[in-house]
Order: structure tokens, then sequence, then C-alpha cells
């Protein structure tokens, strides 16, 4: 279920911010590792005890 609603009295936010190579990060997860970032690291997956 999604509820979406526009409120008229708050602002818009906008970004000062323009993306670039070097202030952008890239993470993809997957099933052989919890998640690689674009820089090369690598999280292992958890391994929670029941």
């Amino acid at each position: 279920m999604t509820l979406s609603l526009e409120e008229k009295s708050v602002p818009a936010l906008t970004s000062k911010v323009e993306p670039t190579l070097k202030n952008t990060l890239g993470i993809d997860m997957g099933l052989n590792k919890f998640l690689v970032t674009s820089e090369g690291e690598s999280i292992p997956i958890p391994q929670y005890y029941r």
C-alpha cells in the first residue's frame, strides 16, 4: 500500500550538491556477498545464529 500526500505549505527541497563521480557511491547487493561498493569494498553476508 502506498500513500502519497501533497502539502502546499511545505517548501520543496532543492539540492545544492551536483552529483559527480567523486561524490557518488554505487552499492550492489548480491547472493555471494552482502554488498559491494563501487570502490571495491565488500561486506560479507551476516551469519546470525538461531
